[in-house]
């Protein structure tokens, strides 16, 4: 399942370290590395948080991912 999904974004998978799949149930998880650290820190950048938050979002949501 894991890797139907994969196929029909119209994006690479490249993006991801590791795809651990469940071949019981199809979940699986998607590992992907950060090119720059994005810190939660009351000193953070909000903007930087806010964008981490919604790539995450929608990455999650293109995969069909648990919300």
């Amino acid at each position: 399942m894991a890797r139907s999904i994969l196929s029909s974004l119209s994006w690479s998978y490249e993006i991801f370290k590791s795809i651990i799949e469940n071949k019981d149930n199809g979940r699986a998880h998607f590992i992907y590395e950060l090119m720059d650290a994005v810190s939660f820190t009351e000193k953070s950048s909000i903007k930087a948080q806010q964008y981490y938050s919604a790539v995450e979002r929608a990455l999650t949501r293109e995969l069909e991912g648990d919300e």
